[in-house]
């Protein structure tokens, strides 16, 4: 395998354009080499037809991917690299500019090393780039990922314990899916690095989150490298445990922007019998649904100019079992409310109604499963 190649999958001839500036203008001596579609990269991994040439077309130590590409999409992709055993520590990043949760949360689940949003500015797309090679990327081989013509302000990393593998994945607080991404690695039982942790409460959640799955996690100046149990669960038997629960109270998970609503209602349904948790966005309902069994959801749908009816749609595909109460603000006719009960929500209430039918709604569900339980 060649040590200096990026292969760039990306159809739009001005992103491409401007990457290459960006790589001239930081000195960055690898061989790039350019795709345009998901045909011609499996074709070029591969080493299919005209790619045949391994000198003409070495493989690669880096992918850098877009989702939006043609016919073949950048999630089948990187379906396929993950799926040949031969890529499976090839770093993939992948380059995009949507910020919908559901194409984040995704792209983790299928193995990217990193999700990155596309910047106006390559030069400084080009930088975050860089310090995944810097930081996570460059510990693959005992060469770096990403040469230079000149020394770039290098960054001194510890080194890790010899008999632990380094991790691949990495996340940045500065990322603001990075609490998302944190969630999908311990899932698939993957080591990843968490940088810029220079605020102490983010810290903490980190260790906590990991540790309480059994993860080792070691500090790195502002950066935590945590590392899997050595005899990972099998996921399968883990999810098929007959462990028996003590927990008696409903547990709701409210999702709201509005963090006095939030306060107000939570308290009312504690006093009601109800075990309540909270959160003000999708990203954080989540990792609260990954890790704390839940009865129902409820769900406004505003949260902060995010599209509620489109989350709600992700969380009956992911968490099916769910049943969601939509508690909104907003104004519906009948034939409006009929529709959100016919694409996955269990029941409806308005904000306008008091607390009495809002518990009403949430008991008729929890007894009964779905119906329309508008309130």
């Amino acid at each position: 395998m060649s040590y200096n190649t990026i292969l760039l999958i990306e159809d739009e001839e001005h992103d491409a354009l401007s990457l290459q500036f960006a790589f001239r203008q930081w000195k960055v001596t690898n061989r790039l080499q350019i795709v345009t579609s998901g045909e011609q990269a499996v074709a070029y991994l591969s080493g299919a037809g005209d790619h045949s040439d391994r000198t003409q077309y070495p493989l690669p130590t880096l992918i850098l991917l877009d989702l939006g590409l043609p016919q073949l999409t950048g999630f089948q992709v990187l379906s396929w690299i993950r799926s040949r055993p031969e890529f499976s520590h090839l770093p993939v990043v992948v380059l995009s500019g949507s910020e919908n949760h559901r194409d984040i949360h995704k792209a983790y689940e299928l193995g990217a090393n990193s999700y990155l949003l596309k910047l106006s500015d390559m030069e400084k797309l080009l930088g975050q780039i860089i310090q995944l090679n810097q930081f996570v990327l460059a510990r693959i081989n005992s060469d770096s990922v990403i040469q230079f013509a000149e020394p770039v302000q290098p960054q001194k990393t510890e080194p890790l314990p010899a008999a632990t593998e380094a991790p691949v994945n990495w996340i940045s607080t500065t990322m603001n899916h990075w609490r998302k991404a944190c969630s999908s690695f311990i899932k698939r039982k993957q080591a990843f690095e968490i940088k810029d942790l220079h605020n102490s409460v983010d810290a903490t959640f980190c260790r906590q989150l990991c540790e309480q799955h059994g993860y080792t996690c070691t500090r790195e100046q502002a950066s935590l490298i945590c590392r899997p149990p050595l005899k990972a669960l099998d996921p399968i038997n883990h999810q098929s445990s007959t462990t028996v629960t003590t927990q008696t109270k409903p547990t709701i998970l409210f999702i709201d922007d509005d963090t006095q609503l939030l306060r107000v209602l939570s308290d009312y349904l504690t006093e009601m019998g109800f075990k309540v948790l909270t959160t003000p966005d999708a990203s954080q309902a989540m990792l609260v649904l990954d890790h704390n069994p839940t009865d129902l959801i409820i769900l406004d749908l505003n949260l902060g100019g995010e599209d509620g009816l489109q989350f709600m749609s992700f969380l009956k595909t992911n968490y099916a079992d769910i049943p969601i109460l939509i508690y909104t603000g907003l104004d519906h006719d009948e034939q409006q409310v009929r529709d959100i009960l016919r694409n996955g929500a269990y029941g409806y209430a308005s904000k306008s109604q008091s607390m009495t039918q809002v518990v009403a709604a949430i008991r008729k569900i929890l007894s009964h499963g779905r119906q329309d339980a508008a309130a």
